[in-house]
């Protein structure tokens, strides 16, 4: 899952660098393979870790958390895009996604020490 998002973070950059349009074919084909692969783990660490009787409302958050935060999102880069650029947007979201990325996998190492 760790290397699944830390692999998202330098393909949202690679968005500003990308030259021809099958590179950018290539890159939407890894960030949609990203999304989807980070998920079936995502739940079942969440499934290993609630108590039954709180699972479904756990993962009922969890869903809704996953799919509506992208409307929210949007509305942030849409923002970021039109104040300060296509470029400038999209390496903020890659880096910011890096080092979420990085600051929950050293949570994780010291939950699982």
């Amino acid at each position: 899952m760790l290397t699944a998002c830390f692999i998202g973070g330098p393909a949202i950059y690679l968005m500003n660098v990308m030259a021809t349009e099958w590179h950018i074919w290539a890159l939407l084909i890894v960030i949609g393979m990203i999304m989807y692969l980070r998920m079936p783990v995502a739940e079942a660490y969440i499934i290993g870790q609630a108590s039954t009787r709180n699972r479904s409302s756990i993962m009922g958050i969890f869903y809704f958390g996953s799919m509506e935060s992208g409307s929210v999102l949007t509305l942030g880069m849409g923002y970021l895009i039109d104040h300060i650029g296509f470029n400038a947007s999209l390496s903020i979201a890659g880096a910011a996604i890096f080092f979420i990325t990085l600051i929950c996998s050293l949570w994780l190492w010291r939950i699982h020490d």
